[in-house]
């Protein structure tokens, strides 16, 4: 079986009409009949009835045809796949995120090391992150979801919960932890760029009791730092976020006028992971940024004693 006689067997089955076919392929009607007809020798099955000058397709050739538009729907995505892969630089590294400035600080330190290095960044979430892993498209990702894909790995770096981005002018802001059913009649402000992220705060709400009143959804730090200081709403955001610092690096600004207080209640238990192609094909700057965000999340998210 040849991928030729693959090609011409999908022609005709589409068109249903040999003349046609052969005509826009520019071959004789005699060699696309008797390219089918080897085909169908091959399976063993007829995939065509033919009565006269007339061909229509079977049951067993309609099977059959929808094999075959997924192996060439395969190949186009190999030849795409290719095509990133060449247009790409060995300083080009791309990378997947779950929430904004994640990590930002890994960036400007690896930046400052390697200044020819571009780097871009995009959220995403996990179902985005697995097709763009398959095709070429990023190199590795963070999420806050495994993906289920026996081509990817996911390096865990455990669960960990939630916390509360609160205002001084709050009147729980002294609290060591938040009980998330005292924030009933609260105002919040939602990372809505993930939907991963935002089915885990949905179900936060709900095992809380109360559908919240959002002011604000949307992934402008500095705008969601505003919000918070001036006691107009209270961020919701993964331990992990925190853990990691952003709030003490440029996207949110100086941590000043508000505190991030973990949640006593639900106790959520948040995925948090590095994934990648297991054959990876990236190129050597992407291999040690790789290495690099690999090692730092493994020392910070490590030592869960670092304060929040």
């Amino acid at each position: 079986m040849e991928l030729i006689q693959l090609f011409y067997f999908r022609r005709v089955a589409k068109k249903q009409n040999i003349a046609q076919v052969a005509k826009e392929l520019y071959i004789s009607q005699p060699t696309l009949s008797r390219s089918l007809s080897r085909l169908e020798d091959e399976l063993g099955v007829h995939l065509f009835e033919r009565t006269g000058n007339k061909i229509t397709i079977n049951e067993f050739g309609r099977v059959f045809e929808a094999y075959v538009d997924r192996v060439f729907s395969e190949l186009e995505n190999a030849q795409k796949q290719l095509n990133t892969m060449m247009s790409r630089t060995d300083d080009d590294i791309r990378v997947g995120l779950p929430h904004t400035g994640l990590i930002s600080n890994m960036i400007l330190d690896y930046v400052a090391k390697n200044p020819d290095v571009h780097i871009s960044q995009t959220i995403l979430p996990v179902s985005a992150v697995r097709n763009q892993l398959l095709n070429g498209q990023l190199d590795f990702a963070l999420s806050f979801v495994p993906p289920e894909d026996d081509r990817l790995t996911w390096n865990s770096y455990g669960t960990d919960g939630m916390s509360v981005m609160i205002s001084e002018q709050h009147p729980l802001y002294s609290s060591p932890t938040i009980d998330l059913r005292q924030m009933a009649d609260a105002t919040f402000i939602i990372n809505n760029s993930n939907t991963d992220l935002n089915t885990i705060f949905q179900t936060a709400f709900q095992e809380a009791g109360f559908a919240p009143r959002i002011i604000f959804g949307g992934d402008e730090p500095r705008l969601i730092s505003a919000l918070v200081k001036e006691n107009k709403g209270i961020f919701l955001l993964p331990n992990v976020v925190n853990r990691l610092n952003i709030l003490d690096s440029n996207p949110f600004g100086q941590r000043q006028g508000y505190r991030t207080i973990p949640l006593s209640f639900p106790r959520c238990n948040i995925a948090f992971g590095v994934c990648s192609l297991k054959e990876r094909t990236m190129n050597l700057h992407a291999r040690l940024f790789y290495a690099y965000v690999c090692a730092t999340l493994s020392h910070i998210l490590t030592n869960r004693h670092l304060a929040l």
